[in-house]
């Protein structure tokens, strides 16, 4: 299933929960990479492309939300998925308020965190094309279209 600019990185400090995660992530055929923190994470994101990063909201060090603010500004392009043991309605409306592509609550189930990562992969892969049509002069309703091929869905305008 690994898809251009399909790469994982998987960010908890609890080695126990990012292997399981890797593995899951792994067995489904994708490219995972781990870090033990944000700094490590941050590391790793300057050296390698990345389509998703899978983080622990309570971390030592950085927090998870501190990774998201500094993934955003950094690179804009890679969508962030907060993950907790102490999840609450108000958490979950407060990472996607900074920015998070989907928060998960652990324990998490693996059809749920395979779902949830593909989305935000191919989430990750159009927001990258439509960036580099755009440079390449791409007008609007091309743009239009490529969305709605890649979506699957007819374009409005046909």
């Amino acid at each position: 299933m690994t898809e251009e600019w399909g790469a994982i990185l998987v960010v908890d400090d609890d080695a126990e929960m990012r292997e399981l995660v890797h593995d899951v992530l792994k067995d489904r055929g994708h490219q995972v990479s781990t870090a033990g923190g944000g700094e490590e994470a941050l590391k790793l994101l300057a050296e390698q492309d990345c389509a998703v990063v899978v983080t622990d909201l309570r971390m030592k060090g950085m927090q998870g939300t501190e990774l998201l603010t500094e993934i955003q500004r950094l690179y804009p392009d890679i969508g962030v998925i907060l993950m907790t043991a102490f999840g609450s309605v108000d958490n979950a409306v407060e990472a996607m308020k900074r920015g998070a592509s989907d928060y998960l609550t652990k324990p998490v189930k693996n059809e749920e965190l395979t779902r949830v990562v593909e989305r935000v992969i191919r989430e990750t892969s159009l927001r990258r094309e439509v960036s580099r049509l755009r440079a390449l002069g791409i007008d609007r309703k091309t743009l239009y279209r490529k969305l709605a091929e890649i979506e699957g869905k007819p374009h409005p305008e046909e």
